[in-house]
């Protein structure tokens, strides 16, 4: 696996966290995500899987 292919888009991140696109961008904001330097910006997976959320769903 090349290290471009360890990041993902806002839709993906937010498909693996259960929340919106929007609050996917916001969580990476606000976590400092690693992201690559294109438009539109991608995400470190690890950092990703790192974040947890507040939703009352997940354990």
């Amino acid at each position: 696996m090349t290290d471009e292919h360890r990041y993902l888009n806002a839709a993906a991140a937010a498909l693996i966290l259960g929340v919106s696109v929007k609050t996917a961008r916001n969580l990476a904001a606000a976590e400092g995500w690693r992201h690559d330097q294109g438009r539109p910006r991608r995400w470190h997976i690890d950092d990703i899987r790192r974040t947890r959320t507040h939703r009352k769903d997940t354990p």
